[in-house]
């Protein structure tokens, strides 16, 4: 986690300017596939605890932090938002998901299938971010 707290703070506090956006999208994409090959051998070689973090994935953000802060600017405001409570709320939802995958007898479903688990946990936590967020301007607008 300090990882990509300290990539946000050092983006944040980057001085903007003009990319060429072909190229990051270029870079992004062959970094999620390198990111891809690194989970394949980890996981053939069986030489990892757990799945959720990988060396490549920092560059996969480097370059997607890139790409969304020199995007539409009208709506980052409320992408940001979403966004920080997404990164929050996503270990609660993964507690969530076991346990109510717990409850309806569907864990080697829900959990033991790490896609289908992933999955789960990215909608869980982009529905929760997206009503938290509409909650919140809803809230401040009737102030």
């Amino acid at each position: 986690m300090p990882i990509f707290l300290s990539l946000g703070y050092m983006f944040a506090n980057k001085e903007k300017k003009e990319i060429k956006k072909g190229k990051y999208v270029f870079i992004t994409i062959i970094s999620i596939a390198l990111m891809v090959l690194e989970g394949l051998i980890l996981k053939y070689f069986n030489l990892q605890k757990h799945d959720s973090m990988y060396i490549m994935l920092i560059p996969v953000m480097m370059s997607v932090f890139t790409l969304v802060l020199n995007a539409n600017k009208e709506n980052n405001k409320t992408l940001r938002n979403i966004a920080t409570v997404i990164y929050i709320i996503h270990p609660i939802m993964i507690i969530l998901i076991r346990g109510a995958s717990k409850i309806v007898n569907l864990e080697s479903i829900m959990v033991e299938n790490s896609l289908i688990h992933y999955v789960l946990v990215v909608i869980s936590s982009l529905i929760f971010s997206v009503i938290f967020e509409m909650i919140k301007k809803r809230r401040n607008n009737i102030r």
